[in-house]
C-alpha cells in the first residue's frame, strides 16, 4: 500500500519546538550528516496532539526525484517522565540512528506502515517512504493529457 501524501505528511500544526529550538535541532542534524547531504537538504518537523508526539525528518533533492519523509512517533499521555520536547528529542535521536544506518547502507529502508521499536525501555514507532515527486508529477500530467475523465 502506498501512502497518500496527506497521510505521510502529518499535519504539523502544533509544533513541539519553538523556532529557536527548531533551528538548533536542524543545524545539529545537518552537521551530523553533512557529508551525506551534498545534493540533498534535511528539514525537521515536530508535532504533538492529545495522543502522540511525532517528528519528521525530510530528506529531499532540489529536483524532486528524491523525497524521503522519515517519521517517528511516541504515545504521549502527559503522565510520562519526559516532557513533549524531551520526547521529540528522543525520537529525533532514534531517527538519527536510522539515518546513520541508511547512509551507510541505502538499502536499509523503513516500512511504509508504522513499525514498533524500543530503546531504553521506551516504545516508539517509525515509518518512511521514498517518493519521486518529479516522476509522479510527470505521470499525473501524462494521465491528464490522455484521459479526459481526470
Amino acid at each position: 500500500m502506498i501512502l497518500a501524501d496527506a497521510d505521510i505528511n502529518t499535519n504539523f500544526s502544533s509544533p513541539v519546538f519553538e523556532d529557536k529550538d527548531q533551528i538548533k535541532v536542524e543545524t545539529e542534524l545537518r552537521k551530523t550528516f553533512r557529508s551525506y547531504l551534498i545534493e540533498k537538504t534535511l528539514t525537521c518537523y515536530s508535532n504533538s496532539d492529545r495522543d502522540f508526539v511525532t517528528v519528521q525528518v525530510l530528506l529531499q533533492d532540489s529536483e524532486g526525484e528524491f523525497y524521503y519523509p522519515i517519521q517517528a512517533r511516541c504515545k504521549w499521555d502527559g503522565k510520562r517522565d519526559l516532557s513533549k520536547k524531551d520526547t521529540a528529542l528522543f525520537l529525533l535521536d532514534q531517527v538519527a540512528v536510522y539515518l546513520n544506518e541508511y547512509f551507510m547502507e541505502p538499502s536499509t529502508l523503513l516500512t511504509i506502515e508504522w513499525s514498533s521499536h524500543e530503546h531504553s525501555s521506551r516504545s516508539y514507532e517509525l515509518r518512511g517512504q521514498i517518493f519521486n515527486k518529479k516522476l509522479e508529477t510527470m505521470a499525473d500530467e501524462f494521465l491528464k493529457q490522455h484521459d479526459s475523465s481526470l
